[in-house]
């Protein structure tokens, strides 16, 4: 069961994700101002916004499980956006030689997604170091040479041997030092 739960969440966010894109667009479909798919610039700019604030929230706070990103951030959001969509809609426009349409949805688009992904509030492990291969003079237990320091918002997060530097996380290679 400890393998299928996260497909069940993925698949269970990513129903929820297209269900709620499609009652956007039956929702929006009668809208008069330009001739533009509301349905899917909405749900594309609406998902950015949330998939960063879950990014942004996730690197200062333990509070959202792995579950819980695999559900919102994986499924829901996989679901509710859709490049496919746009990327057909757009095609429409420039088969029919509505360029000044296409333009406006392409930019409306990206234009609204930059700012809706910025809240994901840097760029992940931007709040963590590793510092490798250096004689680590621990408190608890036998010094580690050579030994790694992982160090996570200021303070301690795993000390070990062959430590794997998450993502996007600065390496400082302390070979040939003591960290105590």
């Amino acid at each position: 069961m400890h393998i299928l739960l996260p497909l069940l969440l993925v698949g269970l966010g990513s129903m929820l994700g297209g269900v709620s894109r499609y009652g956007l667009t039956l929702a929006t479909q009668n809208v008069a101002a330009f001739s533009l798919p509301y349905g899917t610039l909405i749900s594309n700019l609406a998902g950015c916004l949330l998939i960063g604030l879950i990014a942004g929230f996730s690197g200062r706070s333990e509070l959202l499980s792995t579950e819980l990103r695999l559900l919102l951030a994986t499924g829901f959001c996989g679901g509710f956006t859709t490049m496919s969509s746009f990327v057909y809609e757009l095609g429409q426009f420039v088969q029919d030689k509505e360029y000044f349409f296409a333009s406006t949805y392409f930019v409306a688009t990206f234009a609204g997604a930059l700012p809706a992904l910025a809240q994901q509030g840097g760029r992940p492990g931007a709040d963590m170091v590793l510092i490798k291969g250096a004689r680590v003079v621990t408190m608890a237990g036998p010094d580690l040479d050579p030994g790694d320091v992982l160090i996570r918002k200021g303070k301690i997060a795993a000390v070990g041997q062959n430590l794997r530097a998450p993502r996007g996380v600065r390496v400082i290679d302390a070979s040939g030092t003591t960290v105590i």
